[in-house]
């Protein structure tokens, strides 16, 4: 959260905008305690970072900001999300969760506003019809409002054809992807959708609603659904179901990729006057003033002007060499401890209290 008051420019991250826009898909709770604390990070944050053009939108639109304060990093999935092939590992995840040789996987948490009744309706249609023999897996913890969907599964008549593995460790979410032969992703409202690029990567079809961000992210490699019902995502995947050539192509069309707007996204300038990202090379520090010394934290002298930090905003140097206390600091060369104050600029010599590190200093 954004402190109340901060020397330094404050940056502040904001995934979605679910708990103004859909405030009945969370607790109460949920609601009173943390909508305040967001609207007071989007109003006082010099600049706001979001997972994508579709959550961007949102916010400016929401809070009535200047669309330039705001800044899109999309996610990607994490490296280990990938096509599994050994059949070792696959029979292993296999025989651990009980899965069947065709399966319909959704991953994330049981919640209303994943819109799980209603994947669970399209799915039991179409295998009272005969048209989808696959088992549907459904893996995730429980969250808010989870119990409704246990009398949803019991009017199915398909229930021994449905399972929920409940949370699932990290590990052996990639093979779970690479089992599936479709993944299904109904949510009503999401800021990103990080399942679905890990599906993605795992080479698993993917179809999904047409909300703005998870259409933001598929892109074209996703079967997207018109009408967010169970006509609508049934027939999607009876489509996916009775053709292998449209799922190996949905499969191929972005295995592997990762988000290239990410290195473009970390480029932007932060508003401390330095970059949101890879430190950049060091700007060319300016004549240091004359009579002053500087020591780095072991208590030995260093070359004058190599430590010029100071959170005080009184100070007369440049902005880009100005640090926050007591971690962050807007010059790429300089690293600061954990707890106390940093460098200030002395007349005298010796040993002084610091909390500032120059890199590469003895």
């Amino acid at each position: 959260m954004v402190p109340i008051a901060s020397p330094a420019p404050t940056v502040v991250t904001i995934h979605d905008m679910s708990l103004r826009m859909y405030p009945r898909y969370h607790p109460l709770r949920r609601v009173l305690l943390n909508l305040p604390l967001v609207d007071l990070a989007a109003k006082r944050a010099d600049a706001i970072v979001t997972v994508s053009e579709s959550a961007k939108h949102d916010i400016v639109r929401l809070y009535a900001l200047n669309p330039d304060r705001v800044h899109v990093v999309h996610e990607a999935a994490a490296p280990s999300f990938h096509r599994v092939t050994d059949p070792a590992e696959l029979d292993r995840v296999r025989r651990r969760y009980g899965l069947a040789d065709r399966t319909v996987l959704y991953v994330g948490t049981i919640e209303p506003r994943k819109n799980l009744p209603k994947l669970v309706e399209a799915f039991a249609s179409r295998r009272r019809a005969g048209e989808l023999p696959h088992q549907l897996v459904c893996v995730g913890p429980y969250g808010w409002l989870s119990r409704g969907l246990e009398d949803v599964i019991r009017r199915s008549k398909v229930a021994d054809a449905i399972r929920f593995t409940g949370y699932v460790p990290f590990e052996d979410l990639p093979a779970l992807y690479s089992l599936a032969e479709i993944f299904v992703y109904p949510s009503m409202y999401e800021g990103f959708g990080l399942p679905v690029i890990e599906a993605m990567a795992c080479g698993a079809p993917v179809v999904t609603g047409r909300a703005a961000a998870l259409a933001e992210v598929g892109g074209d490699a996703v079967e997207k659904v018109d009408r967010i019902d169970a006509d609508g995502f049934g027939e999607a995947m009876v489509r996916l179901a009775r053709d292998p050539q449209r799922r190996s192509f949905r499969g191929r069309a972005r295995r592997g990729k990762r988000s290239t707007s990410i290195v473009r996204s970390l480029a932007r300038v932060s508003p401390c006057g330095g970059h949101i990202g890879p430190p950049l090379p060091a700007p060319t520090p300016p004549a240091p003033l004359r009579g002053l010394r500087w020591t780095c934290s072991s208590g030995r002298r260093t070359s004058s002007g190599s430590i010029r930090s100071c959170g005080r905003r009184s100070n007369p140097m440049r902005r880009w060499d100005r640090c926050t206390r007591p971690r962050a600091c807007a010059s790429a060369d300089i690293v600061l401890r954990s707890s106390t104050r940093c460098s200030r600029p002395r007349k005298r010599s010796g040993p002084t209290r610091s909390t500032a590190i120059v890199r590469g200093s003895p």
